[in-house]
């Protein structure tokens, strides 16, 4: 299992490898419970570190509460919008008979009201 080493930091090396192998063998719980300690506290750290800021949570508590209003905002903004049309249609309508509307009919009474008014007033 254990090849010959070349160098001295190679021999010490194996050497190390060898006493844990070893050790491990001779008490395999200890080793388990170690190991297991070891992944645990990794996991923690790791957990604390991926853990999302503040405006990661706000910004997709955003995202849920657009979506969420929405759906519920969408049939209302259609029938909105049909309604829209219908009256822009209406308005169109109104202002075609508007121009068909002779306005010196209305005006004309105005004006020679206001021109007596003023002669007699100012006049």
């Amino acid at each position: 299992m254990i090849m010959e080493a070349s160098t001295p930091q190679e021999n010490k090396a194996q050497q190390v490898l060898h006493e844990a192998d070893t050790y491990v063998r001779e008490n395999p719980i200890p080793a388990v419970l170690c190991a297991l300690g070891i992944g645990f506290a990794l996991g923690l750290l790791i957990r604390a570190l991926d853990r999302p800021t503040r405006a990661e949570i706000l910004e997709s508590k955003f995202e849920d509460a657009g979506g969420y209003l929405s759906s519920l905002f969408a049939p209302v903004a259609s029938r909105a919008n049909r309604a829209y049309r219908r009256s822009a249609s209406a308005v169109r309508d109104a202002v075609d008979e508007v121009k068909d509307v002779d306005v010196e009919e209305y005006t004309d009474p105005v004006v020679k009201w206001f021109n007596r008014v003023w002669k007699r007033c100012c006049g």
